[in-house]
């Protein structure tokens, strides 16, 4: 069974992350609309610009708990074990998966925040966020199948 405090903490991180993914998409925006090319883009083009900046920051933070994963003891178990690795969790999977859900949320939250840019809002993006989001709390939550969901996530990091 899982620790009673993780799927609240992994809360905390998941929340921070939105936020700051929201923060630095500010930061973003601002640095960017100060330049001549930005000026030229499209509504549309700029949110999506100043998102894939944001989403290449996610990627380098997600490589990062992803190699971090590979190097960790429990890691090199559930490949060995699978009953590690359908039944087991740990914190530095929870935390992985809850960085990647902040980002996920943030990306969400701004799909229908600039929903005027795109003309619209993207539901099949929404949808894929909320099945992702949906199973990451479910793994965390449960303490259960966090190996594979950490696996699940490798193609994230080619849709930045």
């Amino acid at each position: 069974m899982p620790d009673a405090g993780v799927p609240g903490t992994m809360l905390s991180i998941l929340c921070a992350t939105a936020a700051a993914n929201g923060v630095l998409f500010r930061a973003v925006e601002r640095a960017t609309g100060r330049t001549r090319f930005y000026a030229r883009l499209s509504a549309a083009q700029r949110v999506d610009l100043d998102s894939r900046l944001v989403g290449l920051v996610n990627v380098a933070a997600c490589l990062g708990s992803a190699l971090a994963l590979w190097a960790a003891p429990d890691t090199a178990r559930a490949w060995r074990d699978p009953h590690e690795a359908v039944f087991g969790a740990s914190p530095a999977r929870a935390r992985a998966l809850a960085l990647l859900g902040g980002f996920l949320l943030y990306d969400g939250v701004l799909i229908v925040a600039r929903r005027a840019a795109f003309g619209g809002v993207d539901w099949s993006m929404l949808l894929h966020h909320a099945i992702i989001l949906g199973a990451v709390g479910l793994a965390v939550g449960a303490g259960r199948c966090t190996f594979h969901i950490c696996c699940l996530l490798v193609n994230e990091v080619s849709t930045p």
